[in-house]
């Protein structure tokens, strides 16, 4: 009777250390998987429509959760700009005809999911729509091709449950490359 009390003894002490294992394990996984499913994701979107013309550059969190902003910073040829200056130079490329607006993300700045954010817009004005052909497409052309090839953006971001800092990096309008291409070697 007393090994019986022994070799039970053995196996329930067994059988509670596996539990504890798995139990520790199943833990990590459920930790790791809640983690995963509040992950913020940012993406960009470039939207242009006609009659009036309309453009905007858009920063979308795709994610499922909250970006928590840690850094925004806009390049021109290399060189940090603040969103003002890039509104000015725009609105100087692209004259009184179009109102120019610009996003400024401010210090704790968050982009919750399915939220988007307004990085540049411009807009021909309701008093040209009938003036459209006075408004030269070379010009707007040209603002395209030079958000193309000086301006950067740079993101980075984080969760609201991690301290994983994450980066998000684009081309201003890098959908547009390929046309931009084509035309200069024309």
């Amino acid at each position: 009777m007393n090994s019986f009390v022994v070799i039970a003894t053995f196996f329930t002490a067994l059988t509670a250390a596996i539990s504890c294992a798995v139990a520790w394990r199943q833990h990590a996984w459920n930790k790791r998987n809640y983690l995963a499913s509040v992950k913020p994701y940012l993406s960009d979107f470039l939207d242009e429509k006609t009659n009036p013309l309309i453009f905007s550059y858009t920063l979308t969190n795709k994610g499922l959760g909250p970006a928590l902003i840690q850094s925004f910073e806009m390049t021109w040829d290399g060189k940090a700009i603040t969103m003002k200056e890039l509104q000015s130079k725009l609105e100087e490329k692209l004259g009184k005809r179009f109102g120019v607006q610009v996003g400024e993300f401010s210090e704790h700045f968050a982009i919750a999911a399915n939220e988007s954010f307004l990085v540049i817009s411009f807009w021909q004005l309701e008093d040209d729509k009938n003036l459209q052909f006075l408004v030269s497409p070379d010009s707007i052309k040209e603002v395209r091709q030079d958000l193309l090839k000086f301006c950067r953006l740079k993101v980075s971001y984080k969760s609201f449950l991690s301290n994983e800092v994450q980066v998000f990096e684009t081309t201003l309008l890098e959908s547009l490359a390929d046309e931009v291409k084509k035309n200069s070697a024309a």
